[in-house]
């Protein structure tokens, strides 16, 4: 199946009786489909299939089925949709190819069965993460074989705010706080890596660090990426877990401010972008492998590459060509997006992923404004 077959697929599974009864008089009145032997009494499975397979033998068969699904139950079909084809508009090849090489490295250092952590730190410009670390799950370890039945039950979220937290110590109580809470273990990080590798699968964490102001950090001698280093730098190197990949993600996201119009708020937000872009940039020159980082850090790590603000050249060209099939039950004429997606751009070269998502949201949305 393709994945516009997919996502029609699970689109018309969601549907009540009720609906999925609409959609057929809809394809049966206005495209003249013969419906005739389409068992609406059976399982919801075994309807949508049989209708998918009767609507795909006309070409713009899967096209029509879209368009019907939108008119009968518009959210469900956007919601199952825009997420998928989005987070795959800029180009993040270097960052996917950067973790691939990090795991492999990270895996041939062991060929005991203890379970450590992987520390991947991403940065970019402001508002670049957006659906990235979503994207780079699904595109990179779902095709993994040692990960791709395991990853989805084993991935945890944590969401720290900065502001809660002012020194090293803090920060480190706030994610023993998160890790006890989350999986049920005494706060201490012997119990809960020992939890964790009970699990006998796959662990990923994603942590973002929301942030307005860096002028709030109190430790003088460490920065809070040092700090989060230190943290998973002290995990206990005795446990067993038949190699499982424990992956740690680190990205940052700046709290929107009450007033985003205030010059005052303008600079805190700059100032606080090129702090981190600093230490980024200097952490990723001191240890350029795992195990460079492991030398300097005591645990294994790697800064993926900046993640980039979209061109106009991977959003109104290669996007497109790449996920038409997916694009055109929403915009039928691509060749039209691509001139509404230059015109988006203007005269700059690049936008960045938050704010070229939204607008190509609007745009799918209502193809005819």
């Amino acid at each position: 199946m393709s994945s516009t077959t997919i996502a029609l697929y699970k689109s018309l599974k969601r549907l009540t009786k009720a609906q999925f009864n609409e959609v057929c008089l809809y394809l049966r009145e206005k495209y003249d489909y013969n419906l005739s032997y389409i068992a609406v009494d059976k399982s919801p499975a075994e309807s949508a299939n049989q209708l998918i397979e009767l609507v795909k033998q006309n070409s713009q068969g899967l096209s029509h089925l879209a368009e019907v699904i939108d008119k009968v139950a518009p959210q469900q079909q956007k919601a199952n949709a825009f997420p998928h084809i989005l987070c795959y508009l800029p180009d993040r090849k270097p960052q996917k190819e950067a973790l691939k090489k990090a795991i492999k490295d990270y895996r041939a250092q062991y060929a005991d069965k203890k379970q450590r952590p992987l520390l991947c730190l991403i940065h970019g410009n402001e508002n670049e993460y957006g659906n990235f670390i979503k994207c780079l799950l699904e595109d990179v370890l779902v095709n993994d074989k040692a990960l791709s039945d395991y990853f989805r039950n084993g991935r945890f979220e944590i969401e720290l705010l900065l502001e809660e937290f002012h020194t090293v110590d803090a920060l480190h109580q706030e994610i023993l706080a998160f890790l006890e809470t989350k999986i049920n273990a005494k706060p201490e990080k012997e119990a809960i890596a020992n939890k964790l590798a009970k699990e006998r699968r796959p662990i990923i964490l994603h942590v973002r660090l929301f942030s307005q102001d860096f002028s709030k950090w109190q430790d003088e001698h460490k920065t809070v990426i040092d700090g989060f280093i230190d943290f998973w730098a002290d995990w206990p190197k005795k446990v067993y877990a038949q190699h499982q990949l424990f992956l740690v993600l680190l990205s940052f996201s700046y709290e929107k401010e009450k007033n985003p119009f205030s010059l005052l708020n303008w600079f805190r937000r700059k100032r606080t972008h090129f702090t981190l872009m600093k230490q980024f940039e200097t952490l990723n020159q001191k240890c350029p492998t795992i195990m460079a980082f492991f030398e300097n850090q005591h645990v294994h790590g790697k800064v993926l590459p900046k993640l980039e603000s979209v061109k106009k050249n991977d959003a109104a060209c290669k996007w497109i060509s790449t996920y038409e099939e997916q694009i055109k039950p929403f915009w039928p004429d691509t060749y039209a997006l691509e001139l509404k997606i230059k015109t988006v751009y203007g005269k700059r070269d690049a936008i960045p992923m938050d704010e070229l998502a939204c607008q190509l949201e609007q745009l799918l949305t209502n193809p005819n404004q």
